[in-house]
């Protein structure tokens, strides 16, 4: 949010404080109704609503004075709804979808509406201008079926030379811009629907509900419904309290009659110098009859066929039925990209080979009827509930640095595109313990995808991140090697809002090859049994200044840093999850400067006995296990290792709901945690880590006649870990 903007925004939201106390009160009254202080507009929202809501209120036997409606109302508003609200919404849902810009500098991700078959309505914020307009993407279909199965998407480019017409951030902040080709997915240009425009003065009152179906974060489509109050009206604005996060801008703001009445803009808690209570969250939307006023007064300069296709949008709500229904299609995967732009790809199909057997995902059969989905996803937050605690250290000294200077995800979401400002991992960053990477990876280097010829030391293959590093396996098309490393003492942690799975945005890396990765194709392909999981850790490397922190974290969402992890994977994996917090407040001095550690990690292809197990999805080789080195400087100054192996091999033929599923005597099956040797994760995985053999507090306490290479024990409490 630009400053000008932010101070517009405080400005309102203050200047608006008694009066939408006044609506709040007649809220908790029961007399909502009453609210509305413009009583021409009162009566005509009141009309339309009536009629909207004859089936349910005239349709009973005896009539509605056989009911004593009061009775009946529970708390401050009639939620009562005919059945129709939601199929209605889950025919207007289709026509919103997520847009995500990349350009070189920044990625930046919204929602997005269409207001006809060929015009996408979003915020000027998100797309700024033609630049922006050629380098987005707008995505629909993103989100999950009654099942929780991801549904198959549908992306297209969009076209500013047919048209576009934007508003700045100020003014109206919109950004109106032509649907182009289809990049990929089974959907076609005109089976999505739209949300028709209009500036008639009957489609919202002060008081009533609002509904906002939105990619918050970057997540599958969400719906924010019921108890949003709409709760003040200015010449431009309407404003009401919802929950929105970073990603929602550019969603349509909707009546109970699924009418648009307002573009998402801004929104934040209220601002405490307010007298309100920090924790109700006043939201802003342009309103929808402004916007149409400014494109009507727009047309006479339009040129053909510009001007058509503007004054065709700007008819629609006459008439037209705004959406189509969606038709459940078969889970299967989008029809890949085009080879000429993403290099040759084998198209997925649903099988999982393991040891030569198949193990197929269930396809849904249908018989041509038409069936609503309605993708209502429900965060319930429980009064005086805390968040999951962090791995026990009983007793550890407090990690400095944590509390004090906590982020936001929001905060955090942006993309740095200017990669020339990656530090990477240092290898003399531990005093006293260097690591060679080069060294380390000498076994192995035939296999390390190189970078563009354009980019620095392109053969060495290193992708520098913020505080970390990343070499991509050229036959496996994952990470062969990630490097981090963790300053303690600058440490911040980084708060991460999204309780829906899979909910982050992911950024494809320019520096090297498309094809040299696996990307989102194979992740919706594959979601009934994969997450996106992160190698190196979202919160590990998220040190330094607050802008490099957010940096690092937002780095630690690409592609290349991410592999296939069974869908419980992270549920399952206490230790592999917080073994850099246990080392750097159990392992590592208190004194300033000291508390530093680095960690390398990877997947694992090989079992315990050195074989291939050949797990495939199609033509991607899952891993069955995943490793980590963790290494680090005692109190009294001798170098520390500990090697640790998380195997998902046991929970790859369990599928989300909906499809297969393990036997019931399989149920608790979990992910196993290994303490290994460093000398077991070089025969595993080919790398020459050999300079760490001796500071392997493991081996060191092996016991006599028993091979390095074969000791491991399975991890079952954190006293397991001695350090």
């Amino acid at each position: 949010m630009k400053q000008e903007t932010q101070d517009s925004f405080w400005d309102r939201v203050r200047k608006t404080r008694g009066d939408r106390a006044h609506v709040r009160k007649y809220v908790q009254q029961g007399e909502w109704r009453k609210a509305e202080d413009d009583v021409e507009r009162r009566n005509a929202f009141r009309a339309r609503e009536r009629r909207r809501k004859a089936s349910i209120r005239d349709d009973r036997p005896g009539g509605p004075s056989d009911h004593p409606q009061r009775e009946s109302i529970q708390g401050d508003t009639d939620d009562l709804q005919p059945v129709s609200f939601l199929p209605e919404g889950a025919t207007v849902r289709r026509a919103i979808a997520k847009v995500e810009v990349n350009t070189q500098d920044s990625s930046d991700q919204g929602t997005g509406f269409l207001i006809s078959p060929d015009l996408l309505l979003t915020n000027q914020h998100v797309i700024k201008d033609t630049a922006h307009a050629r380098a987005a993407t707008i995505t629909f279909d993103y989100e999950t079926d009654p099942l929780g199965r991801r549904s198959p998407v549908t992306i297209f480019e969009l076209d500013p030379d047919r048209f576009e017409l934007y508003s700045e951030e100020g003014n109206l902040d919109f950004a109106l811009i032509a649907v182009g080709r289809k990049v990929q997915g089974p959907g076609q240009k005109g089976e999505f629907g739209y949300c028709p425009l209009a500036n008639t003065p009957d489609r919202h009152q002060k008081g009533m509900n609002v509904n906002i179906i939105q990619h918050p974060g970057g997540v599958p489509k969400t719906i924010a419904v019921r108890n949003n109050l709409l709760t003040d009206r200015t010449d431009r604005f309407l404003l009401y309290e919802t929950d929105t996060l970073q990603g929602s801008s550019g969603a349509p703001v909707f009546n109970d009659g699924w009418d648009v009445v307002a573009l998402h803009h801004y929104g934040a808690p209220s601002d405490p110098g307010d007298g309100e209570s920090p924790t109700i969250a006043v939201n802003e939307g342009i309103r929808i009859s402004r916007i149409y006023t400014h494109l009507e007064a727009e047309l006479p300069g339009l040129e053909e066929p510009k001007r058509e296709l503007l004054h065709a949008a700007l008819r629609l709500f006459e008439s037209a039925t705004p959406a189509l229904p969606h038709v459940d299609r078969p889970r299967v995967t989008p029809e890949p990209t085009p080879e000429s732009e993403r290099g040759e790809r084998k198209t997925p199909s649903v099988v999982i080979r393991r040891d030569g057997a198949s193990i197929e995902s269930p396809v849904d059969t249908r018989d041509g009827s038409t069936t609503f989905v309605v993708p209502i996803e429900i965060t319930v937050r429980i009064p005086g509930a805390k968040t999951p605690a962090a791995p026990s250290t009983s007793g550890a000294g407090r990690l400095r640095g944590t509390s004090s200077a906590r982020l936001t995800s929001q905060e955090a979401k942006k993309l740095d595109r200017n990669y020339a400002n990656r530090n990477g991992f240092r290898e003399d960053f531990i005093p006293g313990l260097a690591v060679d990477l080069d060294r380390i990876l000498a076994p192995v280097q035939n296999l390390v995808t190189p970078l563009k010829d354009s980019e620095s030391q392109a053969a060495r293959g290193e992708l520098k991140y913020q505080n970390f590093s990343v070499f991509l396996d050229s036959n496996h098309r994952l990470a062969l090697l990630t490097a981090t490393n963790i300053d303690g003492e600058s440490y911040r942690s980084v708060d991460r809002k999204s309780g829906v799975a899979e909910g982050e945005t992911w950024y494809i890396d320019r520096r090297i090859d498309r094809d040299a990765f696996i990307d989102q194709d194979f992740y919706t392909a594959w979601s009934h049994i994969f997450d996106r999981g992160h190698l190196t850790r979202r919160n590990d490397p998220t040190w330094g200044t607050k802008k490099e922190a957010e940096r690092a974290n937002a780095d630690t969402f690409h592609f290349t840093n991410c592999s296939p992890q069974q869908w419980r994977f992270n549920q399952t994996i206490e230790f592999w999850q917080g073994i850099e917090r246990y080392v750097l407040e159990k392992g590592v001095s208190d004194q300033p400067g000291e508390i530093r550690v680095s960690v390398l990690q990877g997947p694992v292809y090989l079992d315990a006995a050195g074989q291939d197990t050949s797990i495939f999805a199609d033509d991607v080789q899952i891993p069955n296990a995943f490793w980590k080195l963790v290494l680090w400087r005692s109190p009294e100054g001798k170098s520390r290792a500990v090697a640790l192996l998380a195997d998902q091999d046991l929970l790859l033929d369990e599928f989300r709901e909906g499809g297969s599923s393990m036997p019931d005597d399989d149920a608790d099956v979990s992910v196993e945690e290994f303490r290994v040797t460093v000398a077991d994760l070089e025969s595993r995985t080919g790398l020459d880590l050999s300079a760490f053999r001796n500071f392997d507090t493991f081996s060191a306490a092996a016991a006599p006649g028993v091979g390095e290479r074969a000791r491991r024990l399975r991890l079952r409490n954190w006293s397991d870990l001695k350090l």
